[in-house]
C-alpha cells in the first residue's frame, strides 16, 4: 500500500515543474572533437529572439477527473530548441553573438502532445508529437514527428563509447525531457539536409 501510495505522489509531482530543453540528452547524438578539432570557414548566428512559452497537450486514457487529480494541467515548455541547433552547428560552423546577412537561423516547436496510457494508477506508456520550424534567413522549414519511451531506436550515436553515460533509471520528467529534445535533434538534422545556410 505504501509503494502504491509512493507511486501515486511521483505520478502527481511529474509535471510540476517546466521542462527544459537545453540538450542534455543529445550530447551523445554529436561528435564533440568535430566542434572542437575541425577548421570552420563559416560563421552562423542562431537568433533567439522568437522564444516563448507554450503549453503541452495532455492526451490520455483515463477520464478527465482522473487527469484533474493525478496531473498538472499545465505543462509549460519554452518553444526554443536552439540548444540543440547549436549541438548540432557548432559541429561545421563558427557561431556568431550577432546577426549575419544571409547566415541566421532559429529552431521554435509550434506544438507538442503528451499520450500517456495509463495501466491502473500506474503509466504503462508515454509518447510525444511534436510540430516546428526551422526558420532559415528568410524560409520557414516545417516539420513534424513523433518519439516513444524507447526513442524510436536512434541510430549513429555515440553510447557506449569512452564518453557515454551508462544508463540509468529516469524520473518520468526526464524521460519526457530526453524522447522531446531526441526527436528535435532528429527533426533538425533531416531540416538541414536539403538546405543551404
Amino acid at each position: 500500500m505504501k509503494k502504491i501510495i509512493f507511486l501515486m505522489l511521483m505520478i502527481t509531482s511529474l509535471f510540476s515543474q517546466e521542462i527544459i530543453i537545453n540538450g542534455f540528452y543529445t550530447q551523445s547524438l554529436v561528435n564533440p572533437f568535430k566542434s572542437i578539432l575541425d577548421k570552420k570557414e563559416k560563421s552562423i548566428f542562431i537568433d533567439n529572439s522568437n522564444d516563448k512559452i507554450i503549453n503541452v497537450n495532455i492526451e490520455s486514457n483515463k477520464d478527465s477527473s482522473f487527469i484533474a487529480n493525478h496531473l498538472v494541467k499545465d505543462i509549460q515548455i519554452k518553444s526554443s530548441c536552439n540548444s540543440i541547433l547549436y549541438q548540432i552547428l557548432s559541429q561545421t560552423y563558427n557561431i556568431s553573438n550577432s546577426p549575419i546577412n544571409n547566415s541566421n537561423i532559429s529552431c521554435n516547436l509550434t506544438n507538442v502532445n503528451l499520450n500517456i496510457i495509463y495501466e491502473d494508477m500506474l503509466i504503462k506508456d508515454m509518447s510525444i508529437d511534436i510540430e516546428g520550424y526551422l526558420q532559415i534567413n528568410n524560409k520557414k522549414v516545417v516539420f513534424k514527428d513523433s518519439v516513444d519511451e524507447e526513442l524510436n531506436n536512434h541510430e549513429d550515436n555515440y553510447n557506449w563509447t569512452i564518453r557515454a553515460v551508462l544508463p540509468e533509471q529516469l524520473s518520468n520528467e526526464e524521460k519526457i525531457q530526453q524522447m522531446i529534445e531526441t526527436i528535435i535533434f532528429k527533426m533538425i538534422q533531416k531540416g538541414l539536409e536539403n538546405e543551404k545556410i
